[in-house]
């Protein structure tokens, strides 16, 4: 059952799907590298969740993400390999799901581990040209909503068994989890969710909680072009990408908490 709600196509939903609005100080273009503002980054994201930056000039050595990053934030590494930007193309292989081609479910980036971190900038090289690795959303605040209140009390309170991908094994195969804490932040990537020791309720809610996220209406839509950069909180939103279909689709992407103000 878990497996055939989420196995739909993404393309299902974007005849659906809303267009992304965002606040006008949530989009916001710079001039130069050094045009950086952190506070109101800061202030910005601890607000709403998101950020939406049009780099407006020649970035030969592609560092502004970085830059950003660093003037407010501190990069979350995940793996062995300690690297704090990853360059994302499509590949094949033993590789992370979002260097792949196919669609990428509605997911929070580290589910499978104990302190996810808090944020996510994806910085746009090369867009695909040919209409794929279109991104989707659904913030945490729709979801409460939709759900009932027994399946988000046992969401909140009863910890899920998270298979950790093995590209991002240390010596651990699992975590246990809540899939939402008291503040409605989001924890989920429900293809690593273990349902075999799930009992009835736990199960149901699992299924309510994906069926809500199977609702197109509750989505929203984002066709981020070349130079564009996305702030992302991961804890506020679920995000997807669309099946690639140009390999020369170009992202670098850096996970990463505030620094404590």
């Amino acid at each position: 059952m878990i497996n055939q709600l989420i196995n739909l196509s993404l393309d299902n939903f974007l005849p659906f799907a809303k267009d992304l609005i965002v606040p006008k100080n949530c989009h916001i273009k710079i001039q130069d590298i050094n045009d950086i503002d952190p506070i109101l980054y800061r202030e910005t994201l601890l607000k709403h969740g998101l950020m939406i930056i049009d780099v407006n000039f020649d970035d030969v050595d592609k560092y502004t993400l970085r830059k950003i990053i660093e003037s407010i934030g501190i990069p979350h590494i995940h793996d062995n390999s300690n690297i704090i930007e990853w360059t994302i193309r499509s590949g094949a292989g033993n590789i992370a799901r979002s260097h792949g081609s196919e669609d990428f479910y509605f997911h929070t980036d580290c589910s499978y581990e104990q302190k996810t971190p808090d944020y996510f900038g994806l910085y746009v090289i090369e867009h695909d040209n040919n209409g794929g690795g279109i991104n989707l959303f659904i913030s945490s605040a729709v979801l409460i909503q939709a759900l009932s209140s027994k399946s988000r009390n046992i969401l909140q309170t009863r910890e899920y068994k998270i298979k950790v991908p093995p590209e991002f094994y240390q010596g651990i195969d699992y975590i246990y989890a809540t899939l939402l804490d008291e503040n409605f932040n989001l924890r989920f990537r429900a293809d690593i969710i273990e349902t075999s020791d799930m009992d009835h309720d736990q199960l149901s809610a699992l299924s309510e909680l994906i069926s809500v996220v199977n609702t197109p209406q509750n989505c929203c839509v984002a066709k981020l072009p070349k130079n564009k950069i996305l702030l992302l909180c991961n804890k506020r939103f679920l995000h997807a990408r669309t099946k690639v279909l140009d390999a020369n689709r170009h992202l670098k992407r850096i996970r990463f908490d505030l620094i404590p103000h």
